[in-house]
């Protein structure tokens, strides 16, 4: 009597349950991926007319050759691997989460006889008393255990479990853990809120505006000569600068503070917050802003520092803004509109400016 043959859903099942099948799709997509690589994809046929020939332009164009991985056959390879993965996964996911939450604890003592790591020692000590003590040793170490006892004593059982560790990863401070060291990688700002005042330095006027914004996120500015989009790219909490007195090298930021880039650490300071930006026009032109939060100290006097660039490649060329007797920059700003005013710079000579009429307002902003 023959043996009944398999149904043919049950047959489908288990060819895209093998394994020798799943490699079998992988080995046939590595090879048309290799074809895509090196016949270039997509180009207009003429120019596969004029590199291949007539007779070969045919061959390749048949199976799809020059788009391959739009080709029909390509992308049914690739849908077969799909159900073979899902297959694969729903049939052994099951019995891989059963064994990771077993801890094996019906193993016999023969079994554990064979095991090739083991060891064995006589001891005074009653089994219930070392296996609690060798089970406080598995917790401490992060181990879950069970405890079984048995007729001929305590069977226990244990698996890697998860130890939880709070830590702290400071900029050259690394958290080390099983000899492997995690390090901070950057100092990048992920979503600082900002609010700012500013100025149109071309502007006739020393009225600011103010601005809101967040770290990685845009805002648009509004004024007369059009919109420009603010983008907001980092944001540090505070900036170890070189204060000292030795020359540096030109173009260097160190230069612009007074500092070197190489000198003794008594001269380092902690010299507040900075934040950048680009400011980018309606052309798509962009430059690059760096600014500190808190005045600077240069040449005994105080000034609030803002730096621009054209581009990456490019140092930070420093603007120095004097504040007053009172630690203000409204003098300057008054001091610098008063001087692009036209109406007040001609009459500086002859009389007070008090007749000038007043000049537009300055940009607003708006969150986008």
């Amino acid at each position: 009597m023959n043996p009944a043959l398999p149904s043919f859903g049950k047959s489908l099942s288990e060819l895209l349950s093998s394994m020798r099948f799943a490699i079998s799709l992988l080995s046939i997509l590595a090879v048309a991926s290799i074809i895509g690589t090196v016949l270039k994809q997509a180009e207009p046929y003429n120019n596969y007319i004029i590199q291949l020939g007539p007779f070969w332009f045919r061959v390749y164009e048949k199976p799809g050759l020059y788009d391959v991985y739009h080709a029909a056959w390509f992308l049914l390879i690739l849908t077969f691997l799909v159900a073979s993965t899902s297959v694969c996964i729903t049939r052994n996911a099951p019995n891989f989460a059963r064994e990771m939450k077993s801890f094996r604890e019906h193993v016999s003592k023969q079994s554990l006889n064979a095991f090739k790591h083991k060891h064995e020692v006589t001891t005074t000590q009653t089994p219930e008393t070392l296996a609690a003590s060798a089970q406080r040793y598995l917790d401490g170490q992060g181990y879950k255990v069970k405890n079984l006892p048995r007729g001929d004593g305590v069977l226990l059982a244990a698996k890697a479990g998860k130890k939880i560790r709070d830590a702290t990863i400071a900029v050259n401070h690394p958290l080390i853990h099983d000899d492997i060291a995690i390090y901070q990688a950057s100092f990048a700002d992920g979503g600082t809120r900002l609010t700012l005042r500013g100025w149109n330095l071309f502007a006739p006027t020393a009225q600011s505006f103010d601005v809101d914004g967040t770290v990685r996120r845009n805002t648009t500015l509004t004024s007369a000569a059009g919109n420009y989009t603010l983008e907001f790219t980092d944001f540090r909490p505070f900036n170890i600068e070189n204060m000292g007195g030795e020359g540096a090298a030109a173009g260097d930021t160190m230069s612009v503070l007074g500092g070197s880039p190489v000198s003794n650490k008594k001269h380092l300071r902690n010299v507040g917050p900075s934040f950048q930006f680009k400011l980018r026009d309606a052309r798509g032109q962009a430059r690059e802003f760096s600014n500190y939060m808190l005045p600077l100290q240069l040449d005994g006097r105080w000034f609030m520092m803002s730096g621009v660039r054209e581009s990456p490649n490019e140092a930070f060329r420093y603007l120095r803004m004097p504040l007053d007797a009172g630690g203000s920059i409204d003098s300057f700003m008054r001091l610098r509109g008063a001087l692009l005013n036209d109406c007040v710079r001609k009459s500086l000579p002859a009389s007070p400016a008090r007749h000038c009429r007043k000049t537009p307002g300055a940009p607003r902003s708006r969150a986008s």
